[in-house]
C-alpha cells in the first residue's frame, strides 16, 4: 500500500489547500475514483494499525462527501461497462475493500445496505480458510511492545531501537520493507522465526479479524456486493516466479468461485504499489481474464484507463481524521504530488 509520510500528511490536513487543489482538477481529477479501504471499526478505541483502519463514523463522512459532490455510486461491473463503452454521465465512485476482514461484514456492510450503495471486497482466500499470516498486525505488536529488536536477515545481523514512538514507526516501516523483499517461502520462514523469538502468536490475528466463508457467501448473494480475488497468501507477487504467481492468483479465484457459486471477475494485487505489481503482473492478470484489476497506485480514473483495465489506480482517503483529505484526492492534488506530477494511466 502506498503510504504518505507524516510530513506530507500534516501538510495535507490544512483546509487552505482545498481551494488551491482545484487547480489540479482539470488534469488529475479524472472521470471518477476507486476508493480503497481495508477495515472499518466501530470507534477510535479499536484502532491498532491506523494505516489500514477507519471508523464507521468516518466511512459515513466519506460517503456523505461523495454524495455532496453529486458522484454516482457504482459497482466494479458498472465501472467496466463505463470504460469499455466510453459513456460518462457524471462522476462516479467505486468503494473497494482489500483482504477480507470480519468487520467488512459486521460494520461496513450494514452501512452500505442503509445507503443502498454497491461495494466490492477482494478476498485473500487464506483469510476465511484461517491460514493467513496477518504479519502486519504482529509486526505492529512487535514494535509497540519492545524497546529493541535483534534479528538476522540474509546473513546480516540487525539491531533496531524501538523505545520512542518515532523509532517504533521507523522500525515498522523498515522491517515491513524487509519482509516484502522476500519471496514466498523466505518470507514465511523469516516471519515465523522473528515472531517466535519474541513470543508473538501471529495466528491469533487471523482467528480474530478474518471473514468466514459463510459471511462471504451471504454478502455475495446481495446485488450490492461484488466479491473479487486477492491471491491465496497475500505475497508480494514481484518476488514470485511466474508459475507460482499464477497458482497464487488462480487458486484464490477458483476457491472463491466454488464457495460462493459465482464467477470471480475482478482482482486486486497484494500491496499493489509499483514495487509489488508492474508489467509482468499486469499481463498475467489480463491473461487470466479479469474484467478489472486494481493497484494501490494513487490516482483517479481517466478515460485512458479503458486500455489499462488490468492496472487501475485507487485513492485511499487516509486514516480516521477531520482533514480535507477526500477533497485533496479527488481534486487531484494528492495524486499529483505522490506521482511527481505524472498522471497514472
Amino acid at each position: 500500500m502506498k503510504i504518505i509520510n507524516d510530513l506530507t500528511r500534516s501538510i495535507l490536513r490544512k483546509p487552505i489547500l482545498v481551494p488551491f487543489s482545484a487547480v489540479f482538477s482539470p488534469c488529475y481529477s479524472g472521470i471518477g475514483s476507486i476508493v480503497m479501504f481495508h477495515r472499518v471499526l466501530q470507534n477510535d478505541k479499536e484502532i491498532i494499525c491506523g494505516d489500514i483502519e477507519i471508523t464507521e463514523a468516518y466511512l459515513v463522512k466519506i460517503i456523505d462527501f461523495f454524495a455532496s459532490k453529486d458522484y454516482e455510486f457504482i459497482s466494479l461491473d458498472d465501472l467496466y461497462d463505463i470504460l469499455k463503452g466510453n459513456i460518462i454521465k457524471k462522476k462516479f465512485v467505486v468503494f473497494t475493500f482489500d483482504d477480507g476482514y470480519e468487520d467488512n461484514y459486521s460494520v461496513a456492510y450494514p452501512v452500505f445496505k442503509k445507503y443502498n450503495i454497491p461495494f466490492a471486497i477482494y478476498i485473500c482466500s487464506s483469510f476465511p480458510d484461517k491460514r493467513a499470516n496477518l504479519w502486519w498486525y504482529a509486526l505492529k505488536e512487535l514494535t509497540d511492545t519492545n524497546i529493541k529488536l535483534e534479528f538476522e536477515y540474509h546473513k546480516k545481523f540487525f539491531t533496531i531501537r524501538t523505545s520512542t514512538l518515532n523509532e517504533k514507526k521507523s522500525a515498522y516501516r523498515e522491517i515491513r520493507k524487509l519482509i516484502l523483499d522476500l519471496n514466498g517461502m523466505e518470507q514465511v520462514v523469516f516471519i515465523d522465526n522473528l515472531f517466535k523469538k519474541y513470543d508473538i502468536k501471529i495466528e491469533k490475528y487471523v482467528d480474530k479479524f478474518a471473514l468466514s466463508w459463510n459471511q462471504i457467501k451471504t454478502m455475495s448473494q446481495d446485488k450490492l456486493v461484488t466479491i473479487g480475488a486477492h491471491t491465496e497468501n497475500h505475497y508480494n507477487l514481484k518476488e514470485l516466479d511466474t508459475a507460482i504467481m499464477l497458482k497464487e492468483i488462480n487458486k484464490s479465484k477458483e476457491k472463491i468461485e466454488v464457495m460462493i457459486g459465482k464467477k470471480v471477475e475482478h482482482f486486486a494485487y497484494p500491496f499493489g504499489s509499483k514495487n509489488e505489481a508492474s508489467t509482468r503482473e499486469f499481463n498475467i492478470a489480463k491473461s487470466i481474464g479479469f474484467k478489472t484489476s486494481t493497484t494501490t497506485r494513487c490516482g483517479n480514473i481517466h478515460l485512458g484507463h479503458n486500455k489499462k483495465l488490468e492496472s487501475l489506480p485507487r485513492i485511499s482517503p487516509g486514516p480516521n481524521s477531520e482533514s480535507p483529505l477526500p477533497s485533496l484526492y479527488v481534486n487531484g492534488l494528492v495524486p499529483a504530488l505522490v506521482n511527481k506530477l505524472k498522471r497514472i494511466i
